[in-house]
Protein backbone atom coordinates (compact mmCIF):
# COMPACT_ATOMS: atom_id res chain seq x y z
CA UNK A 1 0.00 0.00 0.00
CA UNK A 2 1.31 3.40 -1.31
CA UNK A 3 -1.42 5.59 0.21
CA UNK A 4 -2.88 6.04 3.94
CA UNK A 5 -6.31 5.71 3.60
CA UNK A 6 -9.46 6.58 5.48
CA UNK A 7 -10.84 4.87 8.25
CA UNK A 8 -13.96 7.19 8.61
CA UNK A 9 -17.17 4.94 7.85
CA UNK A 10 -20.13 6.53 6.86
CA UNK A 11 -23.55 5.52 8.13
CA UNK A 12 -26.32 4.37 5.27
CA UNK A 13 -29.92 5.03 5.31
CA UNK A 14 -30.64 1.39 5.11
CA UNK A 15 -31.94 -0.22 8.49
CA UNK A 16 -30.24 -3.78 9.39
CA UNK A 17 -32.68 -6.49 10.11
CA UNK A 18 -32.27 -6.75 13.94
CA UNK A 19 -33.15 -10.12 15.08
CA UNK A 20 -31.02 -12.49 16.16
CA UNK A 21 -28.20 -10.66 14.98
CA UNK A 22 -28.63 -12.11 11.06
CA UNK A 23 -25.40 -11.05 10.36
CA UNK A 24 -23.94 -14.02 9.13
CA UNK A 25 -20.75 -13.05 8.07
CA UNK A 26 -17.60 -14.40 9.47
CA UNK A 27 -15.40 -11.45 8.84
CA UNK A 28 -15.07 -10.28 12.48
CA UNK A 29 -13.77 -6.74 11.66
CA UNK A 30 -17.37 -6.30 9.50
CA UNK A 31 -19.62 -7.97 11.77
CA UNK A 32 -18.36 -5.77 15.20
CA UNK A 33 -19.19 -2.61 13.31
CA UNK A 34 -21.64 -3.29 10.48
CA UNK A 35 -23.94 -1.47 12.21
CA UNK A 36 -24.43 1.74 14.15
CA UNK A 37 -26.45 2.89 17.28
CA UNK A 38 -29.33 3.63 15.34
CA UNK A 39 -29.24 -0.09 13.57
CA UNK A 40 -28.58 1.15 10.20
CA UNK A 41 -25.97 -0.20 8.17
CA UNK A 42 -22.90 1.16 7.95
CA UNK A 43 -20.40 1.27 4.93
CA UNK A 44 -16.94 -0.04 4.80
CA UNK A 45 -13.81 2.69 5.73
CA UNK A 46 -11.82 2.93 2.42
CA UNK A 47 -8.81 1.23 4.52
CA UNK A 48 -11.43 -1.90 4.91
CA UNK A 49 -12.52 -1.70 1.40
CA UNK A 50 -8.72 -1.72 0.32
CA UNK A 51 -8.15 -4.70 2.62
CA UNK A 52 -11.31 -6.89 1.39
CA UNK A 53 -10.08 -5.81 -2.41
CA UNK A 54 -6.74 -7.11 -1.35
CA UNK A 55 -7.99 -10.40 0.44
CA UNK A 56 -10.11 -10.92 -2.68
CA UNK A 57 -6.78 -11.02 -4.90
CA UNK A 58 -7.88 -8.08 -7.12
CA UNK A 59 -4.31 -6.76 -7.06
CA UNK A 60 -4.68 -4.66 -10.02
CA UNK A 61 -6.61 -2.24 -7.66
CA UNK A 62 -4.53 0.56 -6.58
CA UNK A 63 -4.76 2.06 -3.78
CA UNK A 64 -5.27 5.89 -5.00
CA UNK A 65 -8.41 4.45 -7.15
CA UNK A 66 -10.29 3.75 -3.59
CA UNK A 67 -11.50 6.73 -2.42
CA UNK A 68 -13.53 7.34 -5.91
CA UNK A 69 -14.32 3.23 -5.30
CA UNK A 70 -16.45 3.69 -2.07
CA UNK A 71 -17.67 6.88 -2.70
CA UNK A 72 -19.56 5.24 -6.01
CA UNK A 73 -20.24 1.90 -4.18
CA UNK A 74 -21.97 3.95 -1.63
CA UNK A 75 -23.61 6.05 -3.59
CA UNK A 76 -24.82 2.87 -5.65
CA UNK A 77 -26.31 1.23 -2.52
CA UNK A 78 -28.25 4.09 -1.86
CA UNK A 79 -29.90 4.70 -5.11
CA UNK A 80 -30.59 1.05 -5.32
CA UNK A 81 -32.13 0.92 -1.59
CA UNK A 82 -34.05 3.81 -2.64
CA UNK A 83 -35.45 1.96 -5.72
CA UNK A 84 -36.03 -1.01 -3.49
CA UNK A 85 -38.65 1.12 -1.34
CA UNK A 86 -40.37 2.12 -4.22
CA UNK A 87 -40.87 -1.06 -5.32
CA UNK A 88 -41.98 -2.61 -2.40
CA UNK A 89 -44.14 0.59 -1.49
CA UNK A 90 -45.51 -0.21 -4.84
CA UNK A 91 -46.64 -3.81 -4.36
CA UNK A 92 -47.85 -3.03 -0.70
CA UNK A 93 -49.86 -0.17 -2.19
CA UNK A 94 -51.17 -2.76 -4.88
CA UNK A 95 -51.48 -5.63 -2.39
CA UNK A 96 -53.86 -2.95 -0.46
CA UNK A 97 -55.72 -0.97 -2.38
CA UNK A 98 -53.46 1.78 -2.62
CA UNK A 99 -52.90 3.97 -5.74
CA UNK A 100 -48.81 2.82 -6.95
CA UNK A 101 -48.70 6.05 -9.38
CA UNK A 102 -48.82 8.58 -6.02
CA UNK A 103 -45.66 6.32 -4.65
CA UNK A 104 -43.48 6.50 -7.59
CA UNK A 105 -44.55 10.48 -8.61
CA UNK A 106 -42.95 11.91 -4.95
CA UNK A 107 -39.83 9.45 -4.59
CA UNK A 108 -40.78 9.32 -0.76
CA UNK A 109 -40.95 5.27 0.47
CA UNK A 110 -40.66 6.48 3.80
CA UNK A 111 -43.93 4.51 4.72
CA UNK A 112 -43.18 1.36 3.39
CA UNK A 113 -41.36 -0.58 6.43
CA UNK A 114 -38.87 -3.15 5.34
CA UNK A 115 -34.72 -3.84 6.56
CA UNK A 116 -31.78 -4.83 5.21
CA UNK A 117 -31.06 -8.36 6.45
CA UNK A 118 -27.31 -8.73 4.47
CA UNK A 119 -25.65 -7.36 1.38
CA UNK A 120 -24.78 -10.24 -1.12
CA UNK A 121 -22.49 -8.98 -3.61
CA UNK A 122 -21.95 -11.48 -6.79
CA UNK A 123 -18.87 -10.43 -8.66
CA UNK A 124 -18.11 -13.21 -10.64
CA UNK A 125 -22.12 -14.03 -11.61
CA UNK A 126 -23.31 -11.98 -15.08
CA UNK A 127 -26.18 -10.07 -14.73
CA UNK A 128 -29.18 -11.20 -17.46
CA UNK A 129 -27.81 -8.32 -19.86
CA UNK A 130 -24.66 -8.99 -20.08
CA UNK A 131 -24.95 -12.54 -20.31
CA UNK A 132 -27.05 -10.97 -23.33
CA UNK A 133 -24.83 -9.03 -24.58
Amino acid sequence: QTMELSTHRVISSIPKKSENNTNTNTNTEEKNTSSDKNNNWMYPSEQQFFNAVRRKGWDHVTDDSIPSVVAIHNTVNEKTWNLVQQWEKQDQDDNHGGTAASSTTNNSAAAVDIELTKFLGRPKDLSPQAYIN
